[in-house]
């Protein structure tokens, strides 16, 4: 169940290799004290989950959960549309999470570890200019779908804004889940 809100942290907050110095983070729904809250619709996750933004080094940010123990889930970078992330807070392996400029059909994948044990994900960027309509409003996403493995197969439809963020997860890891922004302090 952990991989999973790991999964989503590093979804909602960004292989290619950055000039970690050479972006700053304009992105106003990624910055420092940022809080997100996504209802969770289906029966088998908290209801509710929140991720918060808790530092800050031009594009570098560091992201946690309410989930577990606070501890840091997502090293991210933002750099224009882009997103990367990062296994550490050093920050030397970024690689692209998304891109809100990339076409329809462009693929890449991403590798993690967490606890131990690695992951590798395939993300497409499926469609633009998708509405989507979720407790906090309406708005104008891009679709990225997440296919990987851990545990078992697993596969996300992620709708993304450029100045609003995530919108809405939806998918299923052994189980379906559905979240859905209620929330956000900027």
């Amino acid at each position: 169940m952990r991989l999973l809100y790991v999964v989503l942290a590093l979804l909602f907050f960004t292989s290619c290799k950055k000039d970690k110095d050479s972006c700053i983070n304009t992105s106003p729904w990624y910055q420092k004290d940022v809080h997100l809250t996504f209802v969770n619709t289906l029966p088998g996750l908290a209801d509710n989950i929140q991720f918060y933004v808790t530092r800050i080094d031009k594009s570098r940010v560091v992201s946690i959960d309410d989930i577990g123990a606070f501890a840091p889930v997502g090293c991210l970078q933002i750099c224009g549309k882009k997103m990367y992330k990062a296994s550490t807070q050093e920050y030397t392996d970024l690689q692209l999470l998304y891109d809100l400029d990339g076409n329809i059909g462009d693929k890449w994948v991403v590798e993690t570890e967490a606890f131990g044990t690695k992951t590798v994900e395939t993300i497409t960027l499926k469609e633009k200019n998708i509405s989507v309509t979720v407790p906090y409003g309406t708005f104008n996403t891009t679709l990225l779908e997440i296919i990987g493995a851990r545990d078992y197969p697993y596969s996300y439809y992620f709708y993304v804004t450029e100045d609003h963020g995530p919108i809405r997860l939806t998918g299923q890891r052994g189980l379906d889940i559905n979240l859905e922004l209620i929330n956000r302090n900027f």
